[in-house]
């Protein structure tokens, strides 16, 4: 039987060693870019890069909630936001992020 790991529905590991989150959650100079266009603030940044990431490394857009906190410290980091800046997490700016992620 196939690890839960190698599935139809990818899920978050447990820990990731450094190699490991920057090869799938580093953003490049073009997602950065596209991240400073569509969101002002922090948070919205943060929300906006991290659901970008998820999307590209699980294939789908995860619960806010569910994403490891070692995923939302490292991208804070990469935007240079405070390590404890909170997702924006209302129904519209999902909607709204879903749709340019989509779209990108």
């Amino acid at each position: 039987m196939a690890s839960i790991d190698r599935t139809a529905y990818p899920r978050f590991h447990a820990t990731l060693s450094a190699q490991e989150l920057q090869t799938l959650y580093a953003p490049t100079e073009a997602e950065r870019e596209f991240v400073t266009t569509h969101a002002t603030e922090g948070s919205a940044q943060l929300t906006l890069l991290t659901l970008l990431k998820c999307q590209q490394s699980l294939g789908y857009l995860p619960a806010l909630a569910a994403i490891p906190l070692y995923i939302r410290q490292y991208l804070s980091q990469q935007l240079q936001v405070p390590p404890e800046t909170a997702f924006q997490d209302t129904k519209y700016a999902r909607t709204r992020y879903r749709q340019l992620i989509r779209r990108y």
